[in-house]
Formats: structure tokens, sequence, C-alpha cells
């Protein structure tokens, strides 16, 4: 069997647009021949040609070396997804030794996406370095102050509906202090997240986070926040 000029006869029909017969070709050819790395590597090469990476990382896998990071990584979720033997997507047989598999790729922690993102909204704003500076510095504590509001109000809906049997007007006190607080929790979020996004020239954030304000502002207001503290 003449390897050879069977893998330059797919290459041949990949480049006149066969990509299918070329393909399938050479899927063919390793079935016949599962120990030629040259037919592997040239059927991965050609999966490399199409994009199609965790495919190159499959027929690559004996020789490692030759794959990309990316490649390898696709292969290792294509692994997990399908949760078939390496044995049987490899075309090898009980007797031959696998290969070194790559790992699946742990997803990043909470902390990584959280530092990523950061450098992300910094990297999209523009001015001087101590304006966005200032701006980052904002939008990081914008976003933990309307986490607290979240909390405050979920706590304060929690306690309002645990009292309702009991004394409904006080619970009803309390549901509205939380929504006050929440109200000027998120006002205050919004204002500190502006400025990065103004930077950062995102329209509809800007847009959203006015109407969160203006919203907010309205409903700290119709609650009365003063006479909250009065009892009446």
């Amino acid at each position: 069997m003449d390897v050879a000029a069977r893998i330059d006869r797919a290459n041949r029909w990949f480049d006149e647009g066969r990509h299918s017969s070329a393909i399938d070709s050479l899927r063919q050819l390793v079935r016949d021949v599962p120990q030629s790395r040259p037919a592997r590597l040239a059927l991965a090469e050609l999966y490399r040609r199409l994009g199609h990476h965790e495919q190159a990382g499959r027929w690559s896998a004996l020789q490692p070396e030759w794959a990309t990071p990316q490649e390898r990584r696709a292969f290792a979720v294509f692994l997990q997804q399908w949760s078939v033997a390496p044995r049987r997507v490899l075309v090898l047989g009980r007797d031959e030794p696998l290969p070194d598999l790559p790992q699946v790729p742990r997803p990043p922690g909470l902390l990584a996406r959280l530092r990523r993102r950061t450098n992300e909204q910094d990297a999209d704003m523009f001015g001087p370095e101590w304006v966005r500076r200032s701006a980052l510095g904002l939008w990081i504590a914008g976003w933990v102050v309307l986490g607290m509001a979240l909390i405050v109000l979920v706590m304060a809906l929690l306690m309002a509906w645990a009292m309702v049997g009991g004394d409904p007007g006080e619970a009803s006190l309390i549901r509205d202090l939380g929504l006050a607080l929440a109200a000027a929790g998120v006002v205050l979020a919004g204002t500190m997240l502006l400025p990065s996004e103004l930077l950062a020239r995102r329209w509809r954030q800007v847009y959203s986070l006015a109407l969160a304000i203006v919203g907010s502002a309205f409903v700290f207001a119709s609650l009365g926040f003063g006479a909250l503290f009065s009892g009446g």
C-alpha cells in the first residue's frame, strides 16, 4: 500500500475544493494503516486548514509536539463532552500504548474571572492614565456597592415576610426601609459606574445606568426616607 501516494491524492483533492473526499480518503487510510504517523498528521493538517481544532488535536495525538496548545485543549474538551474511549477515538488497538493525552482545561476561578473583567474594562477606556485609574477604582467600588444594596434588599424582604403574621405595620416599614436603602445604593453605584462606561464609550450601558439612577432616585423619593426614621 502506497501511503504517500494516497496522501498526495487527498491533498490534491483538498486543493481542488473536494474537502469531504480528501478527509474521507485520509480517514480510511488511517483505519487501514493505524500505525502510520504520516497519514495521521496529513489528516490533522487538513483539519487544521479547515479550522477544526479538536479534530486536528485528535489525529496528532500520537505526536503531541505537532499540535498547537489550542488544538490539544479542544481535543481534551472533545473527549470530556463525548465520554468516549480514547483508544476508539484514536483508532488504536488494545495492545497499543496510549499517548500522553491533554488534560481537560479547568474553568478559571472567580478571582481570575474578576481580574480578567477588570483588565478588559481598563483596556476599553480612553483618556489619561490618572483619569482611567480613578474611573476604574470607582467602577470596582460601584459593583461592590451594588452587591451590598442587593444583599440589604433581600434581607429586608425576608425579614418583612417573616413578620407579616405578627405586626403587618412593622413588616411594611422594614420592607420600605429595605427598598429605600437599596434604591439609594443603586443611585450611588450607578453614579460610580458611569464615568468608566463613559470613558469606554459604551453608550448602551450609559443609557441603562442613567435610567437606573433616575428610576431608583424616584423610588427613594417616593418612599419618604426621612419619614421612615421618624416613624411617620
